[in-house]
């Protein structure tokens, strides 16, 4: 099973918990590309800190195939066409299950 569908699980499970809601707010963090605090993923149990470091591992291999992605894109569609606009505009989310 991905990082992801366990984490989500956790999540769904245990709403409250700390452990949750770090694992919550890592995921919005990586979908924003905004920061998260290391202290916050030390407040996690060994078991979830291991989930935490396996969606991270899973998240750049998801940014490096979508980077190759958009170059494969960004030369069958040229700078400023309507195409690539549209591309760099349609939000992305991480992990489609979770919105």
């Amino acid at each position: 099973m991905r990082a992801i569908q366990k984490i989500q699980t956790c999540i769904e499970n245990f709403p409250e918990s700390v452990d949750a809601q770090v694992l919550a707010r890592l995921i919005l963090s990586l979908q924003a590309e905004a920061d998260l605090s290391s202290s916050d993923l030390y407040k996690l149990n060994a078991q979830h800190f291991d989930w935490a470091i396996e969606l991270l591992r899973d998240w750049r291999i998801d940014r490096f195939y979508r980077g190759r992605q958009s170059r494969l894109t960004l030369t069958a569609h040229p700078l400023g066409s309507v195409e690539h606009e549209k591309f760099f505009m349609e939000p992305i989310s991480l992990y489609p299950s979770l919105t």
